[in-house]
């Protein structure tokens, strides 16, 4: 009767899970195509790599890719194949779940009893909430190996705490972990605990080197062939995303923002336990003086994976975390049975705490899932397919086959394109990784820094508005943008839209620009700032992504959706027209600083000696750039010659003196625009970027919406207009700043 109540037990948790996992049997990730490049070429006899002719070891689960591409060879689609896998071994974790949590809770209720029903009944809580545990659900839905590195640890724990003391037979669980440390490489720590666990005990020496012996012995078995395959496919045993991923650096910062992360996750879908754990700390801790030795292993793994992560400064992201969720299940439940099975005078109270917390902890996954887990997996599929996959399949449609493209997301991508990539986030490209610690990755792809590693033909650029690169990249003129498409809530902790914009590159008008805009890679060549080349007060590109997004947004792709650039490829409205031949603009001031786009000339003030004018030419890329940003800005909405502004009454000082009498003329297929202004147009003085209006504006408490923001929206353009000057390769050709302007 008593196994027939713990198979009803198991039933219910597997159906709770078949019926959460059903609407996100679809989902996908970006990572799962990975995996599957690695199966699909292995199946085609080119090897277990990403890049076919490079060994690159840029898988962290060979096991995983390993499998399926070997079961690929029978002709089942491999993403079916992923999905159908990772589905079975997320149910068949629930079972090892039980299995371990029986064990370990009867060890740990010894001399209250089983008998009184109430520590069953809390092990049929904790199996059926893990059950409907959210990253459980969510990860074994994608066809990530997650959800089998979650069943063979914890396989290897109900084999550990299978027997009194805990960890004297070690070969089975060692067993269990060697096989797991193939699927996720930090289930080696579990074999480095159990050895030291053996060599830590008060047994005799020579029984502590037999029992090591027979916990290395799995491990030579499982790793030795593994070890021998990719020293000769890799020359090296170590997995290239061992570096890649902590990439971002580490440092008390990093570790404290990672434990947070970690936290959170957990508390996602595990708070009853978290929070049992932390109110319980002292019980758990005269429990852990008393078994040290039993506990040695599955208490440090809880403990000390989540601080491998921290220290190593690798992301925090929910899937690493659920190989320890079966032990953070075991010891607060275990708790929790330990406190309701001794309470003798009020049993009805403790069951009652028990129904509590089991629907709590129910609820609690319950609410992640359909928040959160729900709505980002069913919008990032979309993505993922739509986005990713359409640009692989066009770039292997109109692409040569050896074609190299660079990309930060590689999965989808690779898996269709069929072209060899460079991983802009270095897992499979290990040379990007010294520059990724070097630089962000918004610094590495808009100053094309990882030219020094390879000069792929096109670029897939990941920001948040769609063709940054042609506004933040002082390389903006070798880019012809091609392809645009949106991303929505590419993970929970991320739920803005990410765009991809897909660029081919000019490598030999590149090669052409040299002197003060020749960035990358670290030249040494010096860059004068904006300000001495213009003697005007300057903004970066960023202040104008960030104030014109809502603009650009307006007219953004919609989730989902591939923007063919082209005109004859182009499926959507948000693409960039073709520039108008009347298109031009002139701007500058009083003193001499003249822009002049139709004419190619730009003139330089140089105060008392004669004026210099140089020949400036703009490309058809820049000007359609500055047409966008003309639209986007709404400058033909703006009074002339300026708009109003509202004096200032004291407090914050922006009349600059000497005073320049600006200019701006704009014309746009035949219409004419015209501005005119001093610093000192509203009586109060106006500043002179578009961060003085933030600070005007915060000064006035907001009580002059309308006009800061008309002055902002031109503040902004002329500041673009400043960086692409300062950035133009004639400006070389100009003499050097006077006066002021230094």
């Amino acid at each position: 009767m008593r196994l027939m109540r713990a198979i009803g037990v198991v039933v219910l948790a597997l159906v709770l899970y078949a019926a959460l996992a059903w609407p996100l049997r679809h989902s996908i990730t970006d990572d799962t195509y990975i995996h599957l490049v690695y199966a699909k070429h292995f199946r085609d006899g080119q090897g277990l790599v990403f890049n076919p002719g490079q060994g690159v070891y840029g898988t962290t689960s060979p096991l995983w890719s390993l499998g399926l591409g070997v079961l690929g060879k029978t002709g089942i689609d491999l993403l079916a194949l992923a999905h159908g896998l990772a589905l079975l071994f997320g149910a068949l974790t629930i079972v090892a779940t039980a299995l371990f949590l029986r064990r370990f809770m009867e060890s740990w209720v010894t001399g209250s009893g089983y008998g009184s029903g109430r520590a069953e009944l809390a092990w049929a809580l904790a199996v059926v909430a893990f059950g409907a545990d959210a990253w459980l659900v969510r990860w074994s839905a994608t066809g990530m190996e997650t959800a089998l590195a979650a069943f063979l640890v914890t396989g290897g724990f109900a084999a550990y705490v299978g027997r009194r003391p805990w960890g004297n037979r070690v070969l089975v669980p060692a067993a269990w972990w060697a096989v797991a440390s193939l699927v996720r490489p930090e289930a080696a720590l579990l074999i480095l605990l159990l050895l030291a666990r053996i060599l830590l005990s008060s047994s005799l020496r020579s029984v502590k080197l037999v029992r090591a012996g027979w916990a290395l012995l799995p491990v030579a078995i499982v790793h030795g062939p593994w070890i021998l395959y990719a020293l000769v496919v890799y020359h090296t045993p170590l997995p290239a995303t061992l570096a890649a991923k902590t990439a971002g650096g580490a440092g008390l910062g990093m570790f404290v923002d990672v434990m947070v992360r970690e936290l959170k996750a957990l508390a996602a879908s595990r708070a009853v336990e978290l929070v049992a754990l932390i109110a319980l700390a002292p019980l758990l801790v005269s429990r852990f003086v008393v078994r040290r030795a039993d506990h040695f292993v599955p208490l440090l793994w809880l403990v000390g994976l989540p601080l491998l992560y921290a220290a190593r400064g690798v992301p925090a992201i929910s899937r690493y975390l659920v190989p320890v969720l079966p032990v953070l299940l075991a010891y607060a439940w275990s708790t929790f049975a330990f406190l309701a099975a001794s309470e003798r005078r009020r049993p009805a109270l403790a069951v009652a705490g028990l129904v509590v917390a089991g629907m709590l902890s129910l609820g609690a996954g319950l609410y992640t899932y359909v928040r959160f887990v729900v709505p980002q997996a069913l919008a990032f599929r979309s993505g993922v397919e739509v986005v990713l996959a359409g640009m692989g399949r066009w770039c292997r449609d109109h692409t040569p086959p050896a074609t190299e493209i660079a990309i930060p997301d590689i999965g989808a991508f690779g898996y269709y394109a069929d072209r060899p990539v460079v991983d802009l986030a270095g897992l499979v490209t290990p040379a990007i990784t010294p520059l990724l610690r070097r630089y962000p990755y918004d610094d590495l792809v808009t100053n094309l820094r990882f030219e020094g590693v390879a000069r792929p033909s096109y670029l897939i650029d990941r920001a948040d508005m769609p063709r940054r690169m042609l506004f933040q990249s002082p390389y903006a003129t070798v880019l012809t943008p091609i392809l645009v498409g949106r991303v929505d809530q590419r993970g929970i902790a991320h739920p803005e839209p990410a765009y991809y914009t897909l660029y081919r590159i000019d490598w030999v008008a590149f090669d052409r620009m040299e002197g003060s805009i020749r960035q990358a890679m670290g030249a040494s060549v010096h860059h004068p700032p904006l300000k001495q080349v213009l003697g005007n007060a300057t903004m970066q590109p960023s202040h104008f992504l960030r104030n014109s997004r809502r603009a650009m947004d307006r007219r953004a792709l919609s989730a989902g959706e591939l923007n063919f650039v082209p005109p004859a490829l182009a499926r959507s409205e948000d693409r960039l027209t073709a520039v108008a031949p009347s298109f031009a603009i002139r701007w500058g001031h009083d003193k001499g600083m003249r822009l002049d786009t139709a004419k190619g000339t730009y003139t330089v003030d140089l105060v008392i000696d004669p004026d210099t004018t140089i020949a400036m030419p703009w490309t058809d890329t820049q000007l359609d750039t500055l047409r966008r940003a003309v639209i986007d800005l709404r400058l033909f909405e703006l009074p002339s010659p300026h708009p109003e502004i509202v004096p200032l009454s004291g407090g914050e000082e922006v009349l600059i003196r000497p005073s320049f009498v600006h200019s701006l003329d704009i014309e746009i297929d035949g219409k004419h625009k015209h501005f005119s202004w001093t610093y000192d147009s509203g009586g109060g003085g106006v500043p002179r970027d578009a961060d003085g209006w933030e600070r005007l504006m915060a000064y006035n408490g907001g009580g002059v919406p309308r006009q800061p923001d008309e002055w902002r929206r031109l503040m902004q353009f002329t500041a673009l207009l400043r960086n692409f000057i300062a950035r133009n390769p004639a400006m070389r050709q100009a003499p050097p700043p006077r006066g002021l302007y230094q």
